[in-house]
């Protein structure tokens, strides 16, 4: 992994090659800034899991509560909680 040092003016060598300063990246599927700012990445899950949740809405209409509860523990829910 690499540590931030921020301000950088430039590159960073290292052993011949060259290490690129990042805004941000993503590692595990956590998105990791440069100011170790989480605003961008909690916006990104919610985003999905409001997108996710609007498809379940738009076609499980006609079904039981039972089976709403069950899509949307497993497939809205591990986008809040993974990471969180």
């Amino acid at each position: 992994m690499i540590v931030f040092l921020w301000p950088c003016v430039g590159p960073i060598p290292l052993v011949g090659l060259t290490i690129p300063i990042l805004i941000s990246q993503f590692f595990l599927g956590v998105e990791l800034s440069s100011t170790l700012d989480w605003s961008h990445h909690i916006n990104r899950k919610v985003n999905k899991a409001h997108q996710t949740l609007g498809f379940l809405r738009g076609n499980l209409g006609n079904c039981s509560e039972s089976v709403k509860e069950s899509a949307y523990k497993t497939l809205v829910r591990p986008h809040l909680e993974y990471a969180s």
